[in-house]
């Protein structure tokens, strides 16, 4: 499955790994997808924190790491509205079935959203702009697996039709050859 988080990996492979697991998680377990983009937030903010030395960053729950960086000035409000909002999201999905596939999917593209502000602030490259791609429904293995075996199936009929006309064809030529 193609990533819309691939280009993070370059900036931090594990933030980014956590993206993508939130990402294989959004048509099969929404509420486990809210909680890997929380955690995503928690690890990007933790990383900025680092980048831009907070002293003491790591003492800091999500919700005063946000306020740190809103008073250092780190952080404009839209990027702290997409905080705030997937921590909330977050705390919903751990700690009740708040895990829809609309609401997943929203908290989905507030992380890539995070994820796509963090890369232009890093690069100097404003005008990096990718598209978000919807995450593709896995196939069901079971129907996967099923339409294997019957291709199989098809093909072996074929083989063994071919093989028993191949020890026709070789008779034929024998008995022409003994002609």
């Amino acid at each position: 499955m193609a990533s819309n988080f691939t280009f993070f990996e370059q900036h931090e492979k594990n933030i980014a790994d956590l993206a993508y697991k939130a990402e294989q998680y959004l048509h099969t377990d929404p509420n486990t997808c809210i909680i890997k983009v929380r955690q995503f937030a928690e690890m990007l903010a933790q990383y900025m924190a680092v980048r831009v030395g907070i002293p003491g960053w790591e003492y800091y729950n999500q919700n005063d790491l946000l306020h740190q960086f809103r008073h250092k000035g780190v952080l404009n409000e839209v990027a702290l509205s997409l905080f705030h909002g997937i921590r909330k999201a977050g705390n919903n999905a751990a700690h009740s079935s708040y895990g829809e596939y609309e609401k997943a999917r929203h908290q989905l593209l507030m992380a890539w959203k995070l994820a796509v502000t963090f890369h232009r602030a890093i690069t100097k490259d404003h005008k990096f702009s990718p598209e978000f791609i919807e995450p593709s429904k896995p196939k069901d293995q079971n129907q996967e697996m099923l339409m294997v075996q019957e291709a199989a199936a098809k093909y072996q009929t074929r083989a063994e039709a071919a093989e028993q006309e191949l020890q026709e064809l070789r008779q034929k030529l024998k008995v022409i050859q003994g002609n």
